[in-house]
């Protein structure tokens, strides 16, 4: 079986394609002029991020098929067997023992080593620069606490014994010894994420975020219809949580638990996703630890927003698909249990769930572009994929419809189904922080998305002859060539999708939404150069192919990072325990609770918010079932809606929670609100960690 030598064509393909398309990113996003023509037409951010991806694929196309006329492909030997038990042709040389072919000229061998150190310059800058993200707290992290010289004397010195250790051991273990490391970690996520006491002052955006993420909850377990002043910003997920939550007795804490174990479930996905795509032991280790950075020492428990919300059908479509490359299952079934994964994931979240259906699409387009010849038969196949995502998508719309019916609705119109993704004012005008035009993790990112793209399309049938290629005996490329490079294809397509929900709102936490699959192809990408690394030194360098020198350095960076999360992650992680530490006592959420059973007649009308927590706790009906309190401003007719349900029903008193009236008060009719609000007077207070709660009743 022979294999095509055309590594420096993608190498030089992906850096011209990269550079371009990052430019024309940088150039529309601050050129004043281009930048204004561009937000008359949309959201800015949004706009240039989509222009810059589908233009870095077909740059990427178009120059690597000119590299390949302009220097047609010859013959080589397949690679080495290396981490996944799949072979590929990132290092596909012919030299005795030096796999890769001619050695790298001097220009390309300089250039290399230039690239290296414009690159490790790169990331040391945005290490210093990372305090200045929006939203960020990174001041707090221990290595901006001490000169910057010095901590980079340690990173260096660290690195240095790292590789030394690296060089001389390898960490070759029985499996069941990584499974039960695997099931220590998970335990260690469990305990992090449970966190049942939300309302500590510490954070107010947790408190406001779970509220908000809870109430779309609490009013599916009461029987309640999605609608334009029910819905939720988060999406339908309650209708998915509703039987679940039941079985583990249907309050507050039950869903604590439940979100617990679907955290805790993400990062087991994610664990032996490695393990199946990646056999370094270092590697697996390493990749484990480094997934847990921003859930076990950047936050306090959930990050309602991602964790585990965004995150948990991402990571379990991932899980699928390595399942379908390590077993090499790729056919009907597993197809179509991706598209199922999608229908749930598209009810949970419409965003994220159809990134995580239209990735699985991607996933099987370019797997049968690899695999097979041009035809009509792959253009039937490709056409099909886009008609399997709109069908995923009416089929999650469905189910939203059918469950309103049930509940005595009425199906809502497409907009609403997809709330708040059409909403200008919201999407564009509330949410959108501008990008950083200093080196930050997110350009970092984007060029590891590119290459896993560019991975994938060089594989692509129709650029290589028959004659280079190993084929089965059905004239199709063999599975051993085309499998992973698809697998990194799809990784992309999802993370750059989920990534949009970042470079919408540039929010330093916000980036964590794509940190697992990022980590997950740097030790991917890593793995083909591991055994490389026990051959760097200056003279055996100089007898490296222009591929395995670029692959040699690729994999000494990533290792590099590998590390330095890890060791972030020993070093926040104590501190972040003691930030933890106050969610975990709901000693008070009893307490207050228990004051109002007391205090207050069951079932007494209530709104605001924490309103759907305490009484999910006492087991009481608040009886006012709408939008989030803190989500109130996008959707500011809710307000009169609630001061009209209130004069219907006329309730005998009522709880206002945290900030409850005053939203009603700053969205609501001023006159309807003073007609219905002025016939009630103070009763009670109660005080739970800061905020008042008060009963009112009739005058």
């Amino acid at each position: 079986m022979r294999i095509s030598k055309n590594s420096m064509s993608k190498i030089i393909a992906f850096f011209i394609s990269a550079f371009c398309m990052l430019a024309f990113g940088a150039a529309c996003m601050w050129i004043p002029r281009i930048s204004s023509f561009i937000e008359r037409h949309g959201n800015k951010n949004l706009l240039i991020y989509g222009m810059t991806i589908v233009g870095f694929c077909f740059l990427y196309m178009i120059i690597y098929g000119v590299l390949l006329a302009l220097f047609p492909e010859t013959e080589g030997k397949f690679g080495e067997t290396i981490g996944t038990g799949i072979r590929d042709n990132f290092d596909n040389g012919a030299n005795p023992g030096m796999s890769g072919g001619k050695m790298a000229s001097g220009p390309v061998w300089a250039a290399a080593w230039i690239l290296t150190a414009g690159v490790i310059i790169f990331l040391m800058i945005m290490m210093r620069m990372e305090t200045n993200i929006y939203g960020g707290v990174a001041d707090r992290y221990l290595w901006h606490k001490y000169p910057f010289a010095l901590v980079i004397v340690l990173i260096a010195c660290e690195l240095v014994l790292f590789f030394s250790v690296l060089r001389k051991y390898d960490m070759k273990l029985p499996a069941k010894v990584f499974y039960i490391f695997y099931a220590g970690m998970t335990l260690i996520m469990l305990y992090t994420y449970y966190t049942p006491y939300t309302f500590s002052g510490a954070d107010n955006g947790y408190r406001f975020h779970g509220n908000a993420y809870y109430n779309s909850v609490y009013n599916v377990l009461m029987g309640q219809p999605y609608s334009p002043d029910t819905i939720s910003v988060y999406g339908h997920y309650g209708i998915i949580l509703k039987g679940p939550m039941k079985l583990l007795g249907g309050d507050y804490h039950a869903f604590i638990l439940l979100m617990t174990a679907i955290g805790g479930l993400c990062f087991l996905l994610m664990f032996l996703t490695l393990h199946l795509l990646v056999e370094n032991g270092w590697l697996r280790i390493l990749g484990s630890i480094a997934f847990t950075f921003p859930s076990l020492s950047m936050r306090a428990g959930f990050y309602w927003q991602e964790w585990p919300h965004r995150i948990f059908f991402m990571t379990l479509i991932l899980f699928l698909g390595a399942v379908c490359i390590r077993f090499r299952k790729m056919n009907i079934l597993t197809m179509a249990a991706g598209f199922i994964i999608g229908v749930i994931a598209i009810v949970w979240n419409v965003e994220s769930g159809l990134f995580v259906t239209v990735g699985w699409a991607g996933f099987q387009c370019i797997y049968c572009l690899c695999r097979n010849k041009p035809g009509i038969r792959s253009v039937l196949f490709v056409a099909s994929q886009f008609v399997l995502i709109g069908a995923c998508f009416a089929a999650a719309y469905g189910i939203v419809a059918v469950y309103d019916l049930s509940c005595g609705g009425s199906v809502d119109g497409v907009r609403h189904f997809v709330y708040p993704l059409l909403e200008r004012d919201y999407i564009t005008d509330l949410l959108r922080v501008d990008l950083t035009a200093f080196p930050s993790a997110y350009m970092t990112i984007l060029i590891l998305m590119f290459l896993c793209l560019a991975w994938g399309i060089s594989h692509m049938r129709f650029f290589h002859r028959d004659e280079v290629l190993a084929l089965n005996d059905n004239g199709q490329a063999e599975d051993s060539l085309v499998m992973m490079p698809s697998y990194a294809f799809f990784t992309a397509v999802v993370s750059l999708g989920q990534m949009s929900y970042y470079m919408n709102r540039a929010a330093y936490h916000n980036l964590d939404i794509c940190h697992l699959p990022s980590i997950l192809m740097i030790c991917i990408l890593a793995s083909y150069g591991m055994e490389h690394l026990k051959d760097i030194d200056l003279r055996k360098m100089r007898e490296f192919s222009a591929a395995k020198l670029f692959q040699s350095l690729f994999t000494l960076i990533a290792c590099g990072i590998l590390v330095l999360i890890v060791t972030g992650n020993m070093i926040q992680m104590g501190y972040n325990a003691e930030l933890k530490s106050q969610f975990k006592d709901d000693s008070e959420l009893i307490r207050v609770s228990e004051e109002i059973r007391s205090s207050v007649p069951e079932n007494t009308y209530a709104f605001g918010i924490g309103a759907a927590e305490i009484y999910s706790v006492l087991g009481w009906d608040t009886n006012c079932y709408y939008l989030d309190f803190p989500d109130m401003s996008v959707h500011q007719s809710v307000a009169d809606v609630i001061l009209r349900d209130i004069e219907s029903k006329s309730p005998e008193g009522f709880m206002e929670f945290e900030d409850g009236l005053r939203k009603l008060q700053l969205f609501g009719d001023g006159e309807l609100y003073d007609k219905i609000i002025g016939g009630y007077v103070l009763k009670q207070s109660f005080e739970l960690n800061g905020a008042v709660y008060n009963y009112y009743v009739k005058a």
